[in-house]
């Protein structure tokens, strides 16, 4: 049985501590499974209220896997590692003498604490690992050490000082790199719709604010911020999408060298208000772009989301928004637009944009202009965009015609206000932002937020598998994905390999790299208790949604079958009682 010889190699003072690709196999077969031996039976019993459950071996297994090591001490079979008593059963407790590890083990590894003193995570682990084993159809053991094990090759990786100083030094990188010259920012809700203790955002005022975390606590957006180049440079939970909330997460995510660097930012609704909030702690910050994509979304999505005609028409005039003229400057399209003050329609201008709500253009003429939109040339003129946009409406009438699920609008109607003074200013600041740039500063520069969209869609696939978690869990987990994904953008623009390479293959082999020698390693691990930052926020978290959660009306009984008998266990890995098992 494997984890039973790692455990003698234990004794005899091998080094176990880094694990091997072997442990992940999960504990050892009984003899009862082996070819020729007796087929496995239910384990059903019945408990004190008459209800059958399953029979519990878990905590007999630590019990003996204890015991066990106790005799190989008493018979002093014990060796020293690394110059010190290492606990088995413990990630990282060791001892001077071999009387303080024996004294260790009757104190702390007994019935009256589950046979663990490292708390819950660790029983937890050990759960999983009796699950596993459940699954694969074994009779696992040493469930104490194989999780302790787990745990000392995997507590404490992303917090330690080496992995935070990796990700200080890439962020001076991008600093110094101009990264932080041209933001876009957008927001995705799916990923917090899982969190717990809040009510649907689509619930009603009094609804929301029932819950346990109400409209003001509650998590309803994770906003993206990209850079210059594509670096994913934050991916923060906020309530919403106002100013003040913007303000506040570029404030607490950035420094003051990184914020003073910014002159130009993307997002998908641009206001006057947004561009004084940011003002205040981007003193460099010169305008504010709409996204030119944003549109043709909104009209694909009224589409049930394929690709018409009409919206391919629609992408080759966005598409105009992108180009750069070489021999015309930024103010050929006049001065940034900060939001005050838009130039007002002309009369043709007018009279182009009523085309728009009555599709009243002439067939000939609006075959003409789109004939004539040449997609890889600037877009020069306000009125070019909107007679643009009357021969869409007079050429797929039907397609404008529909309506956009949730504002319950016409497309003509969006296209109708997508060509406002001010919508338009907004939109041409993506010309003059790109003609104000060098070849160089725009080489990688993305359409509007259309690379914040394409990272929703990886978020969600990152978590389409969560059913449900606590506010400090997602952002935690936002902050690695974000780590991930920076370092991943830092190894292929500072270390670019001579062949094209996947993004998931430059973030493995950039992990794969040990930032740790082993004296470090030892460092790192030598604390008796790994520090968890975000741990008391979550048991805080846990025990509100716990509390809310017997305020509502339990559920209708279902129907019982082998897989939904309900589980026992001796174990308590939240702190609940079990109950006396009847035979």
């Amino acid at each position: 049985m494997l984890c039973r010889q790692k455990l003698r190699e234990f004794k005899q003072g091998h080094d176990v501590q880094g694990g091997s690709s072997d442990d992940k196999q999960g504990g050892a077969s009984s003899d009862d499974d082996d070819e020729g031996g007796e087929p496995a039976e239910p384990r059903f019993v019945i408990d004190d209220e008459g209800q059958i459950t399953f029979q519990d071996i878990i905590k007999d297994s630590l019990e003996e896997e204890v015991h066990a090591f106790m005799e190989e001490i008493e018979h002093n079979n014990i060796r020293k590692m690394h110059g010190a008593y290492c606990c088995p059963f413990c990630p990282f407790r060791a001892f001077g003498r071999l009387c303080q590890l024996s004294d260790h083990l009757r104190r702390h590894h007994v019935a009256a604490k589950q046979f663990v003193c490292s708390g819950k995570k660790q029983l937890k682990v050990i759960l999983a690992l009796h699950d596993s084993d459940s699954v694969r159809k074994e009779n696992g053991a040493d469930y104490l050490f194989r999780s302790a094990m787990l745990l000392r090759t995997q507590v404490d990786i992303y917090m330690s000082y080496q992995v935070q100083s990796l990700k200080s030094s890439i962020f001076k990188t991008l600093e110094h790199s101009q990264e932080f010259l041209c933001l876009s920012i957008d927001a995705t809700l799916k990923v917090c719709m899982t969190v717990q203790g809040q009510a649907n955002y689509r619930a009603s005022a009094q609804t929301r604010n029932a819950a346990c975390f109400d409209d003001e606590h509650s998590l309803r957006r994770v906003l993206t911020i990209r850079g210059r180049t594509g670096a994913v440079l934050g991916m923060v939970p906020v309530p919403s999408e106002e100013s003040p909330k913007i303000k506040e997460s570029l404030r607490n995510l950035f420094s003051n060298q990184a914020l003073f660097q910014v002159r130009y930012l993307a997002t998908d609704n641009p206001s006057p208000k947004l561009f004084r909030e940011l003002k205040e702690i981007c003193p460099n910050l010169s305008c504010l772009s709409l996204d030119p994509v944003h549109l043709a979304i909104v009209y694909e999505y009224a589409q049930w989301g394929k690709k018409t005609a009409g919206s391919k028409v629609l992408r080759c005039l966005l598409h105009k928004m992108n180009q750069v003229a070489p021999n015309m400057r930024s103010s050929s399209w006049g001065p940034l637009f900060t939001g005050t003050a838009p130039p007002s329609l002309t009369r043709d201008e007018e009279r182009a944009r009523h085309l728009i709500t009555d599709g009243s253009m002439g067939a000939t003429r609006a075959k003409r202009i789109l004939d004539n939109l040449h997609p890889d040339s600037p877009l020069f003129c306000r009125i070019t965009f909107i007679e643009a946009l009357a021969a869409l409406c007079a050429t797929y009438p039907h397609e404008v015609s529909r309506k956009v699920t949730g504002s319950n609008k016409e497309i003509r109607k969006v296209l109708w206000a997508a060509t406002a003074p001010d919508r338009l200013e907004w939109l041409m600041n993506n010309l003059r932002v790109r003609h104000d740039l060098t070849p160089l500063e725009r080489g990688l520069l993305p359409s509007g937020t259309s690379s914040n969209e394409s990272l929703h869609a990886e978020i969600n696939s990152w978590t389409k598998s969560i059913r449900s978690l606590h506010q400090s869990t997602l952002r935690q987990k936002l902050e690695i994905m974000q780590f991930g994904k920076v370092l991943a953008h830092h190894v292929a623009s500072c270390f670019p390999t001579v062949q094209q390479t996947s993004e998931a293959v430059l973030l493995a082999r950039a992990v794969a790299t040990d930032v740790w020698t082993d004296a470090t390693w030892q460092n790192c691990c030598s604390s008796a208790k790994a520090p968890v930052p975000l741990h008391r926020a979550r048991q805080a978290e846990a025990r509100k949604v716990q509390k809310w959660k017997q305020t509502i009306p339990m559920k209708r009984r279902g129907k019982r079958t082998v897989h939904s008998v309900k589980r026992v266990h001796s174990i308590r890995s939240s702190g609940v009682k079990p109950k006396r098992l009847r035979r």
